[in-house]
């Protein structure tokens, strides 16, 4: 499943012929959606959705008509079409959500730590922009309350990019997107982790993107 934001929902990607590629949307039984699921550990149902606005970019498609059977155990044992290269539109791509999906803990398919969770956006390097972090499936932003060093410290810390050089706020690098994560912000400047200090709950904000905080590092 390709999702920025979703685990066990997004468009189904199968890998062959060393590179992954899509498979055709239509037609697909309940059958054959239930078993895709199943195989991800993603529940025993789902739904093939055909409302989400189109993926960007070009990929192969490798199939089409997967025809699952009851007895199938695998998607590789149902019929379908010969498997080859093609090339279709963005819009007969499957999407599959699943009864088991949730938000991903990660923003990457691999399992991460905290520094995956972080990263700077705006600033014209991966060491200096408004602070973006991961939480209940999507990137989000950071309050500047509150807002000094100290914060600016663990952040680049945290990213490996040096010492903090300078702790931005009110947007200085751009607003952000999506939720506001984090408010209140209080660290001591010595934390292994900015989710080390102490905050407001999740998602309890009363600022508006005109005031996400950032940092500028001494690193690159």
């Amino acid at each position: 499943m390709v999702s920025e934001d979703q685990q066990c929902a997004g468009w189904l990607g199968v890998f062959y012929n060393g590179t992954w590629g899509s498979v055709y949307r239509s037609p697909m039984e309940d059958i054959t959606v239930s078993m895709i699921c199943r195989q991800l550990g993603c529940g025993d149902s789902g739904s093939l959705n055909a409302s989400i606005c189109l993926r960007e970019g070009s990929r192969p498609q490798w199939v089409d008509l997967i025809q699952c059977w009851k007895t199938d155990t695998s998607v590789w044992q149902c019929p379908s079409d010969p498997w080859v290269y093609s090339s279709c539109f963005p819009k007969e791509e499957a999407y599959i959500s699943c009864a088991g999906r949730r938000p991903k803990s990660c923003p990457t398919a691999a399992p991460c730590t905290d520094r995956e969770k972080l990263r700077l956006r705006g600033g014209g390097s991966k060491c200096a922009g408004w602070v973006e972090v991961w939480h209940s499936g999507s990137w989000g932003t950071a309050c500047n309350d509150s807002w000094s060093l100290a914060e600016a410290e663990v952040v680049c810390q945290q990213l490996g990019c040096g010492q903090a050089l300078e702790a931005v706020r009110a947007a200085a690098f751009g607003p952000g997107n999506g939720s506001i994560w984090l408010d209140e912000v209080r660290c001591r400047g010595r934390e292994s982790s900015l989710w080390d200090c102490a905050a407001e709950p999740w998602g309890q904000s009363d600022c508006k993107h005109e005031e996400d905080a950032g940092v500028r590092c001494s690193g690159e």
